[in-house]
């Protein structure tokens, strides 16, 4: 048999209800038309882990296999995430969520390791833009990848607002935008600087001096820079430099 997929978005449901609301769901979808194997998954005052555990068993017999995917896993805890994933191995599960100190405890509580989606390319900006009614030349979509890191939600809106308020023209929004004479806020704009106003202000130096390099660095140099524009030692440098992976501010490519 095919493999099976369900898609649960966690970010309304309570943290202490996440394994019995997603074990019952799963087991609807999976065998809500298969006869009596639905009832024998949803046995009376059965648990979430013993469903869990009864819908892995059920799809070893079909050979079957099901990959579910859990979206906003960071707004519910370690160790209601661990409960939902240990009962049946079976089960394949896919976890989507923004960076942050619960992916930290994600990883070491469940011994996985993130791995960061690098967004869209200049080609998928464009035809978004194309799609929208935006306009113009390969230049002017790079721009966009450049602003925003080509993460969808901010390229997205920010196309969204070229086709409101600039005809479409992704040229005359990325130069207004680069020279601050914008004057409709992007999401990434509010949503960063919400971020950026939580830091403390040897964070908001080190942001402030990494942003401006126009080249990769490496640990050495960056412990340098920091430890001069910020008056840090080296561990004071590296408590920094854990914080702002964790938050997602930093990302570290190979060395």
């Amino acid at each position: 048999m095919s493999d099976a997929l369900a898609y649960f978005n966690v970010s309304e449901v309570p943290s202490t209800a996440l394994v019995s609301a997603v074990a019952r769901e799963l087991a609807a979808r999976l065998f809500g038309g298969s006869g009596g194997q639905l009832g024998e998954s949803l046995l009376p005052g059965a648990t979430g882990p013993q469903i869990l555990f009864s819908i892995g068993k059920r799809l070893a017999a079909n050979h079957q296999r099901a990959t579910v995917i859990i979206d906003n896993a960071h707004r519910v805890s370690d160790a209601d995430i661990r409960a939902l994933i240990e009962p049946s191995p079976p089960l394949h599960f896919v976890l989507l969520a923004q960076p942050g100190p619960a992916i930290a405890m994600l990883e070491a509580t469940l011994g996985i390791t993130a791995e960061p989606l690098r967004g869209w390319t200049n080609e998928t900006i464009a035809s978004e833009g194309s799609t929208l009614g935006c306009h113009g030349y390969y230049t002017a979509y790079n721009k966009i990848l450049s602003l925003t890191g080509g993460l969808p939600l901010y390229a997205q809106n920010a196309l969204q607002i070229a086709v409101a308020n600039y005809s479409g023209s992704v040229v005359q929004f990325c130069s207004e935008l680069e020279q601050q004479t914008h004057t409709i806020s992007t999401a990434q704009e509010l949503i960063l600087s919400r971020i950026f106003d939580a830091y403390g202000e040897n964070d908001k130096r080190a942001v402030g001096t990494l942003s401006v390099m126009d080249v990769p660095i490496n640990q050495a140099e960056a412990v340098t820079i920091l430890g001069s524009s910020c008056n840090l030692d080296d561990r004071g440098v590296a408590a920094l430099f854990r914080k702002q992976r964790v938050t997602g501010t930093l990302q570290v490519f190979g060395n």
